[in-house]
């Protein structure tokens, strides 16, 4: 990753995803807002940042 991103330029696209159900049984419950980050590089090559929840006990 370090290597990619050492000496190259980039673009970023930031994105909001439709909302999902949190499971394929739930009623009308939606996860929190899903995002993507959409780095592309110089090079070509693209990467996807994307968040996902934080799971606590």
């Amino acid at each position: 990753m370090f290597d990619l991103m050492r000496d190259s330029s980039s673009q970023l696209t930031l994105s909001l995803q439709p909302s999902q159900p949190t499971s394929p049984t739930a009623d009308n419950q939606t996860d929190m807002p899903r995002y993507n980050l959409l780095q592309t590089m110089a090079t070509g090559e693209t990467l996807v940042w994307q968040n996902e929840v934080k799971k606590t006990l």
